[in-house]
């Protein structure tokens, strides 16, 4: 069981069995797995799409645009602030993660390690861009809107954390070159 968060989600992982696969290969599909997830493409299955092939429930980037998009329309958001922290929690917590993995590979993709720290740097800057999220979010306290400032604010905090994320990707996928050599 994993730890529980304020809307009562938990996670749970079930190993069947040891994994044999080769170290390095399983690395290697766990960053090719990372860019699809990123561009969107890593559910093909048309549950996971609209009529007009977008995303019914954006994931990678598209989450990101989706998100700064709900602060830019100006309209009320659907999430109250409380909401909005716990995204920006898992942002960083993910993306702490993301960059302390890309560090690990360095030792296993040797040749692509340039890359990979470049990544995890990207990584760790987009760590900063949600603790200031984090922050924002926390200041509007109990109430159910933003103002025009704070709106305007995550928004910018937001592309910023997504431009960092392409870096980071693109990073992986130049690491990737590299490795697939």
């Amino acid at each position: 069981f994993g730890p529980a968060d304020p809307f009562e989600a938990f996670e749970v992982r079930i190993l069947e069995t040891p994994n044999t696969e080769d170290k390095r290969d399983l690395h290697h599909r766990a960053l090719q797995n990372a860019v699809r997830f990123a561009n969107g493409t890593q559910y093909t299955d048309e549950t996971f799409k609209t009529s007009d092939g977008k995303q019914k429930k954006p994931y990678g980037f598209a989450a990101y645009d989706t998100w700064r998009d709900a602060f830019a329309s100006g309209e009320k958001l659907k999430s109250a602030p409380r909401r909005q922290r716990h995204n920006a929690l898992m942002v960083r917590r993910k993306r702490r993660g993301a960059a302390a993995y890309l560090r690990e590979l360095t030792t296993i993709f040797p040749e692509a390690a340039e890359h990979l720290e470049a990544g995890a740097a990207q990584y760790d800057r987009e760590l900063q861009v949600a603790n200031s999220l984090v922050e924002l979010f926390e200041s509007v306290g109990g109430r159910d809107e933003y103002t025009e400032a704070e709106r305007v604010s995550a928004g910018k905090l937001i592309a910023e954390a997504v431009k960092a994320e392409r870096k980071a990707v693109g990073q992986i996928e130049a690491a990737l070159a590299l490795i697939e050599k």
